[in-house]
C-alpha cells in the first residue's frame, strides 16, 4: 500500500513540473529577410534579366528604343517576404522602385534602372528594282552613295514604277512599292529611327526594246488528223518573252499572223532560249497545211519561217465477211472480222452487216440500196470478230457481207456469202455442256458461237471413241476453247476429239490443255481413222502425255485408212511426252498405201517433245505423206533412237519440201531419220530463224508473215498474229532474267505428280523470286526414280562457288542431293534454284548459268541443258 502511494505522488510532481515549463517557453524569432533575388522583365516576346548589386537592379543591355514600360515576367524574393510588385505588373522605364517587407516588418527598397537603346541612325536604301510600261520585266537599280541608277528598256515611258525596295532596319521612305519615280530628277527620302533623313537621287537610262528571234522547224508525227508542231526561241531580245506558240492555216502568206485568218495555238507565256512543241489534233485528212512559230516580247512579235505538212490519206478499214451459218433453232449466225482499222484510226464509228435477196448484184449490196437491209452494230474499238444473229423469218436465198465505217468512208468485205434458212443448218455450241453433249450426236455439223471455258469439267470425255467415231464437222469460228483437262491414263484415243472418220475440224483454237491417256493422245484429236481435215487449228500452251505411245500436239495417231490433211495449223508452248512416237504436230502419221495425206503451212514453237524413239519436232514418224512449208522450234528432250529436228523416222513415200528446224533449241543436228534421211529439211540457228523471209524459202507471203525479231506467223491463223508472236517470246531453253521482283517460273513437272509443265520465261529477277527447274520425264506417280517438285530447301551439300557477278547479287551454288532417288543436284541458295546435274564442273561463265540435267528411267535416258542468262 505504501508503494502505490509513492508512485502516485511521484506522477503528480512530474505533471506539475511539465505544466510550469510549458507556460514559461519563449516565442520563435520572426524572419528579417527582405531581399530581391531575381528579376526578369519582357518587352513583347523578348526577355531581359536584371543584375542585382546592393539595392540597385540594373538592365544594362537596354530595351528597344522608344520603350516606356516593361512587364515583370519572373520575380523572386526572400522566403516569407512580400513586395510592392508582382509578376505581370508594369515597370516604368524612366524610374522605378520596389519595396520588399520582411516577416518582422523591416523593409528594403530597391531602385530599378532600365536603360533604353538609342534610336537608330541607319537610313539607307539597300536594294531596289523598277518596272516600266506595266510589263513583267524587272530592272535592278545600282546604288552608289546617294545615287540610284538603272537601265530599262522602253519605247516612250518617262517614269518607272517601284517593283521592290529594301531599307535599313527601322528606316522608312517616302516612296513604296507601286509608287512611281521620274526617269530624271526623281528622289526618294529615307528617314532613320532618330528622325534624321537621307535623300537619294534617281537616274534611269532608257534603251529601245529589241525583238525576239524564233524559228519554225519541220512538223513531226504527222497522221491523218494530228501533227506535232515544232519551234524554237533562239534569242529572247532584251525584254522577257510574254507569249509564244504557233499559227496554222490551209493558206500561206498574210494569213499566218496573229491578226490574220490563221488559227493561233498559244503554247506558253514565258520561255528562255529553248525549243517548244504542240500536239495539234482535229485536222482534216489529206490536207496541205502551213504553220509558223511565233514569240512576243516588249518589242514586238517575231515569226519563224513558214513550213508546210500534209496530213495523211487514211487507208480504209480491212473488213471481211467470215460466216453466214444457219444455226438450228437460233437463226442465221453472221460473223464478220475487222483486221485493220486503217491508217490513223483506233476504232470504227459504225460496223455491221448488209444483206438482201440473192437477186441483188454484188456491187449493190450496200447501205441505202433498194432491197438491202442494214444491221448496224455501233462503234468498235477492238480488232477481231463481230457477229449478229438474224432471227427474222426468211425464205429463199440471200446474200450478206460485213462493213465498217470511219471518216475515210465505208468499207465492205470483198467476200459475199450466200445463205438459205431452209438448208445447211448447223448446231450452235456456246457452253461447256453443249460441247460435251456432241457425244450424243456424232454426225452433226457444229458451229462455235463464243469462247468456251471447260474449267467446270474436271475430266472431259473425248468426243468420239474407237466404237463411235465423230463423223460430222466442227467449226470453232475463231473462238477459243480453254482449260481442257482429260485424265484417262488407261484409255486410248484421247483428245478433245477422241476418234474421227471423214470429219472436218476448222478454226478450232485450244488454249491451256492438260491431257493424259494410254495411247494415241493429241491436243485436238487422239486418233484419226482417215478422211479427216484439220484446217486453221491451234493448240496453245499445255501438256500432252501418252504413257505408252503416239502423242502429238494436234493429233496423236493418224491411221492408214483414207487421206488426212492438216493445213495452216500451229502448236505453241505444249509439252508432248510419250513412251515412243512423239511429235509437235502428230505423234505418228503412218499410212500403208494411201498417198493423199498432207501437212502444209504449219509450225511448232516452244514446248518439250520427249519419247523413247521416233521423236520429231513436227511428227514422230510418217509414211505415204506429203509435208511441206512448215517449221519446228521445239526442244527435243528425250529420244533413244530415230530422232530428228523435224521428223523422227521417215518411211517410204514421205515427200518433204521446205521444212525448217532450230538446231540450237532442239539440240539436234539432223532433220529426219530413216529412209531418205534429212533431204528436204534445213537446220537454222536461233538467229537465222529470227532473220525473216530470206531464210524460209517456200514460205510465201500468201500464208506467212515475218515479224521483226520473231519467228514466222500464219497470216490467216485462228489466233491473231500479235498473239502468235507473244506466245513465241523467249526460247525453249534460253531464259533471260531481268527485273521482275517476286515472280516465280517453273520448268518441268508441277505439283500434280502426273503432269508436266514447261513455262517459257523471258524475264526473271534474281532477288525476291524463285526459279524451279526439275524433271520433265513424266513418270508414273509411283515411280521412285523420278524427281518430284523440288525447291532450294530440299538440297544439301557443300558450297562450291559464290559469285557476285550476276546482277550484283551474291549467288551461291551448292552440290547436294534431292529428297527422292539418289540423284545429285545443283542448288542455288537464296534464289531457290535446283536442277539435277551429272557433273561437278563450274556452271557459271560470266553472266551465263549453263546447267546440264541427265534424266533416266530404266534403260532410257536423255540430257537436258538449261542455259540461263542474267541481265
Amino acid at each position: 500500500m505504501k508503494l502505490k502511494t509513492f508512485i502516485f505522488s511521484t506522477l503528480i510532481v512530474l505533471a506539475t513540473a511539465l505544466t510550469i515549463y510549458q507556460c514559461e517557453k519563449p516565442e520563435p524569432e520572426k524572419s528579417k529577410a527582405n531581399a530581391i533575388t531575381a528579376l526578369v522583365v519582357s518587352v513583347g516576346s523578348t526577355d531581359y534579366s536584371g543584375t542585382i548589386a546592393g539595392t540597385n537592379i540594373t538592365f544594362a543591355n537596354g530595351v528597344p528604343y522608344g520603350t516606356t514600360e516593361v512587364t515583370i515576367k519572373t520575380f523572386t524574393i526572400s522566403d516569407k517576404a512580400s513586395a510592392t510588385k508582382k509578376v505581370g505588373d508594369k515597370l516604368n522605364v524612366a524610374s522605378n522602385t520596389i519595396t520588399v517587407t520582411a516577416e518582422d516588418g523591416s523593409t528594403q527598397t530597391y531602385t530599378v534602372i532600365i536603360n533604353a537603346v538609342s534610336a537608330s541612325t541607319e537610313k539607307a536604301i539597300t536594294a531596289i528594282t523598277f518596272s516600266v510600261d506595266g510589263n513583267s520585266a524587272k530592272y535592278k537599280g545600282t546604288i552608289s552613295g546617294t545615287n540610284i541608277t538603272a537601265n530599262v528598256v522602253t519605247n516612250n515611258a518617262t517614269q518607272a514604277t517601284i517593283y521592290s525596295i529594301s531599307l535599313s532596319e527601322y528606316a522608312t521612305a517616302n516612296k513604296n512599292v507601286g509608287d512611281v519615280v521620274a526617269f530624271s530628277g526623281g528622289t526618294i527620302t529615307v528617314t532613320a529611327q532618330d528622325d534624321s533623313t537621307q535623300i537619294y537621287s534617281i537616274s534611269i537610262n532608257t534603251s529601245s526594246p529589241t525583238p525576239p528571234a524564233v524559228s519554225t522547224t519541220n512538223a513531226t508525227n504527222v497522221s491523218h488528223t494530228s501533227v506535232t508542231l515544232n519551234g524554237e526561241v533562239t534569242n529572247t531580245g532584251n525584254t522577257p518573252i510574254s507569249g509564244y506558240g504557233f499559227i496554222y492555216s490551209t493558206t500561206s502568206g498574210g494569213a499566218l499572223t496573229l491578226t490574220g485568218s490563221g488559227t493561233k495555238v498559244a503554247v506558253g507565256s514565258s520561255i528562255e532560249v529553248a525549243s517548244f512543241t504542240n500536239n495539234l489534233t482535229g485536222l482534216t485528212a489529206s490536207t496541205l497545211y502551213y504553220t509558223v512559230a511565233y514569240a512576243t516580247n516588249g518589242a514586238r512579235t517575231s515569226y519563224g519561217s513558214v513550213v508546210s505538212f500534209t496530213t495523211l490519206t487514211p487507208t480504209p478499214t480491212t473488213v471481211n465477211t467470215t460466216s453466214a451459218i444457219n444455226v438450228s433453232g437460233s437463226g442465221i449466225f453472221l460473223v464478220g472480222n475487222i483486221s485493220d482499222f486503217g491508217t490513223g484510226y483506233s476504232q470504227v464509228s459504225q460496223h455491221g452487216f448488209v444483206y438482201g435477196n440473192s437477186s441483188i448484184s454484188g456491187n449493190l449490196l450496200r447501205i441505202g440500196e433498194t432491197g438491202v437491209i442494214n444491221i448496224p452494230l455501233g462503234t468498235k474499238s477492238t480488232l477481231g470478230n463481230f457477229n449478229h444473229t438474224i432471227t427474222t423469218s426468211l425464205s429463199g436465198s440471200y446474200k450478206v457481207r460485213a462493213y465498217a465505217t470511219t471518216s475515210a468512208g465505208t468499207t465492205y468485205g470483198s467476200t459475199i456469202l450466200s445463205f438459205n434458212p431452209s438448208t445447211n443448218k448447223f448446231i450452235g455450241i456456246s457452253t461447256a455442256a453443249e460441247l460435251q453433249a456432241i457425244n450424243d450426236n456424232l454426225d452433226g455439223d457444229y458451229f462455235q458461237l463464243t469462247d468456251i471455258d471447260l474449267s467446270s469439267i474436271t475430266n472431259f470425255d473425248p468426243i468420239g471413241s474407237s466404237s463411235s467415231n465423230f463423223t460430222g464437222s466442227y467449226d470453232g469460228n475463231g473462238y477459243v476453247i480453254k482449260n481442257l483437262t482429260i485424265d484417262r491414263i488407261s484409255e486410248n484415243r484421247v483428245g478433245l476429239f477422241g476418234s474421227t472418220q471423214n470429219a472436218t475440224l476448222n478454226n478450232v483454237w485450244l488454249e491451256n490443255i492438260d491431257i493424259r491417256g494410254n495411247r494415241n493422245v493429241g491436243g485436238l484429236l487422239g486418233y484419226s481413222n482417215g478422211g479427216t481435215t484439220l484446217n486453221n487449228c491451234s493448240v496453245v500452251e499445255g501438256n500432252i502425255k501418252a504413257d505408252e505411245g503416239n502423242a502429238g500436239g494436234l493429233i496423236g495417231y493418224a491411221s492408214y485408212s483414207s487421206g488426212i490433211t492438216i493445213n495452216n495449223s500451229l502448236v505453241i508452248g505444249v509439252d508432248v511426252d510419250a513412251h515412243s512416237y512423239a511429235g509437235g504436230l502428230v505423234g505418228s502419221f503412218y499410212h500403208f498405201t494411201t498417198t493423199n495425206n498432207r501437212i502444209s503451212n504449219s509450225y511448232v514453237v516452244g514446248g518439250i517433245i520427249a519419247g523413247g524413239f521416233h521423236v520429231g519436232g513436227l511428227i514422230g514418224d510418217g509414211a505415204n505423206l506429203t509435208i511441206e512449208n512448215s517449221y519446228s522450234n521445239a526442244l527435243i528432250a528425250r529420244a533413244s533412237s530415230n530422232v530428228g529436228g523435224v521428223i523422227g523416222f521417215r518411211y517410204n513415200n514421205l515427200s518433204i519440201s521446205n521444212l525448217y528446224w532450230n538446231t540450237e533449241t532442239s539440240s539436234r543436228s539432223t532433220g529426219a531419220g530413216g529412209i531418205g534421211g534429212s533431204s528436204g529439211t534445213t537446220g537454222r540457228t536461233s538467229a537465222e530463224m529470227l532473220a525473216g523471209s530470206s531464210n524460209y524459202s517456200g514460205l510465201n507471203s500468201s500464208n506467212w508473215d515475218f515479224p521483226t525479231s520473231s519467228y514466222p506467223t500464219l497470216n490467216n491463223s485462228t489466233i491473231p498474229a500479235n498473239t502468235q508472236s507473244l506466245y513465241q517470246a523467249g526460247g525453249a531453253i534460253q531464259l533471260t532474267m531481268e527485273s521482275s521482283t517476286g515472280a516465280n517460273f517453273y520448268i518441268g513437272r508441277t505439283n500434280n505428280s502426273q503432269r508436266d509443265t514447261y513455262v517459257e520465261a523471258s524475264s526473271f529477277n534474281t532477288e525476291g523470286s524463285e526459279l524451279y527447274i526439275f524433271d520433265v520425264n513424266a513418270f508414273a506417280a509411283n515411280d521412285t526414280s523420278r524427281i518430284d517438285f523440288w525447291d532450294c530447301t530440299e538440297g544439301t551439300g557443300d558450297t562450291i562457288l559464290t559469285t557476285s557477278a550476276i546482277n550484283g547479287t551474291s549467288v551461291t551454288l551448292q552440290y547436294g542431293s534431292g529428297t527422292t532417288g539418289d540423284k545429285t543436284a545443283w542448288a542455288m541458295s537464296g534464289n531457290c534454284t535446283m536442277v539435277r546435274s551429272a557433273t561437278g564442273s563450274n556452271p557459271i561463265s560470266g553472266n551465263v548459268l549453263d546447267l546440264e540435267a541427265v534424266l533416266s528411267k530404266g534403260g532410257e535416258s536423255y540430257t537436258r541443258r538449261f542455259k540461263i542468262t542474267f541481265e
